[in-house]
């Protein structure tokens, strides 16, 4: 027999029956996963729409998937995980509702925009920065805009020529439709405050957000949110443990989730 929303108590069972925007900081062993695949179910067994959806997102494949196996197990949710609701990773749900139908708005590029997993030969030949010694996989934008490298070579701080080529070969690179998953993370952010509009679009697509492992959320990521929150989303949780951080090389940031 499956777990029932009845079998919690305490703590639990207020974040199952809290609403709104709010944040959960959770710790080591305090059942998140299955706090969560709880929230979800509850949410889906009362829901009524056919086009409107939950967004629960996770920052891996690994943590989603084990939400999906519990809702699963435990919860006895066997199918409603899709349409109109989406799980799964942040990067998959920017690209796929942001990025790729209206990034274009923002990158002045021909071609649809295309995330870069495996830097090719032809790419690096044609864009590669040739003169700082820097490889534009490392490089992306901080949330003022600022090009920032993620490597430990001495070859990004150490430029004499204040990043001239490198700025130059990202918007060469950007107008081209490429992007690395930090640089598509900061044009959408930039198109929800250009275009208000789309963010207000996606909060009726989806009135409820759950954001897992949200001490891994970076400060452009969190703008993101913050972007929809100010378009009309009403019902946002962030759930999280700031001691597990484990995507601080990808600009995640521990601080932004602990100032919430």
């Amino acid at each position: 027999m499956g777990l029932r929303i009845e079998d919690f108590s305490g703590d639990k069972i207020h974040i199952l029956e809290k609403d709104g925007v709010f944040v959960v900081k959770a710790c080591a062993g305090s059942g998140k996963t299955c706090v969560v695949a709880a929230k979800i179910s509850s949410l889906l067994r009362k829901w009524e729409s056919n086009n409107r959806g939950i967004a629960a997102i996770s920052f891996t494949n690994v943590a989603w998937q084990e939400i999906e196996d519990k809702l699963k197990k435990d919860f006895g949710v066997d199918s409603g995980l899709d349409y109109p609701h989406f799980i799964g990773t942040i990067d998959s749900f920017i690209d796929t509702y942001l990025l790729l139908p209206f990034g274009h708005l923002v990158l002045n590029c021909e071609n649809r925009p295309e995330i870069i997993m495996n830097w090719e030969p032809e790419i690096r030949g044609k864009f590669e920065c040739k003169k700082s010694g820097c490889k534009l996989s490392n490089l992306s934008y901080d949330i003022n805009g600022n090009l920032i490298s993620y490597s430990d070579s001495s070859h990004f701080s150490n430029c004499s020529l204040s990043h001239r080529y490198c700025k130059a070969s990202k918007i060469q690179l950007r107008q081209s439709g490429y992007l690395t998953q930090a640089d598509a993370n900061f044009f959408v952010m930039k198109l929800l405050e250009k275009y208000p509009d789309i963010a207000k679009a996606i909060v009726y697509r989806f009135p409820v957000f759950l954001i897992d492992e949200a001490q891994d959320t970076s400060d452009v990521q969190m703008k993101i949110f913050d972007l929809l929150l100010e378009n009309g989303l009403e019902r946002l949780m962030l759930i999280g443990d700031p001691n597990q951080a484990i995507y601080e090389w990808r600009t995640a940031n521990p601080e932004v989730f602990i100032r919430k």
